[in-house]
């Protein structure tokens, strides 16, 4: 699977430029698509919009095209207007809600059930391995934030990694630890 290459709205950013970058992702998703040469690589376009209209507007241009699916980039630095992500994912899905729908950034569980319930399939992150490098882990599983594991209790959670190595284990500093604890982190 891959995506084509966007260029970043980031919140806030005056509305010329923002119209710009969406161009430009939108260009370079078709031109993309012409000049494929793996008939077997999945390609997902690369989906930028700061608001309902935005999405909409691009998902109209993209749509009518045989992408294998599509990719919503551009959310982490909205993480704080969390609604307005969803909304976005809503415009997305009333233009097209067959193809599967990616949202770049997106690792904490609550807001992937969040995301799904709003019409999201799938998602990725690496917060699991900073969290890890940090010595941390989700304090719960419906939790959205990371906590040392030191005042975390692993019991009746049920990873591998966890069930394998023990708390203890990833508890200890070192190279081998932190991997197996991102490990732990990604079950989770």
């Amino acid at each position: 699977i891959g995506a084509t290459v966007d260029f970043i709205i980031p919140p806030d950013l005056p509305l010329p430029e923002a119209q710009r970058r969406q161009d430009l992702t939108i260009r370079n998703a078709l031109w993309t698509l012409r000049a494929r040469v793996n008939s077997g690589l999945r390609l997902f376009a690369s989906v930028q919009a700061w608001d309902e209209p935005s999405a909409v507007q691009t998902m109209q241009r993209l749509a009518p095209y045989p992408f294998d699916g599509f990719a919503l980039g551009g959310m982490v630095p909205r993480m704080k207007r969390l609604a307005e992500i969803e909304e976005i994912i809503r415009a997305i899905r009333t233009v097209d809600h067959e193809r599967p729908l990616h949202v770049f950034g997106i690792g904490s569980p609550a807001l992937i059930r969040r995301f799904i319930a709003a019409g999201a399939d799938s998602f990725d992150s690496s917060s699991y391995v900073r969290a890890a490098v940090d010595g941390k882990v989700l304090a719960d599983n419906d939790a959205e934030a990371w906590a040392p594991i030191s005042g975390v209790s692993l019991d009746g959670r049920h990873s591998q990694v966890s069930a394998r190595l023990g708390t203890p284990y990833l508890e200890l500093e070192g190279e081998s630890n932190r991997m197996a604890l991102a490990l732990h982190n990604l079950e989770e």
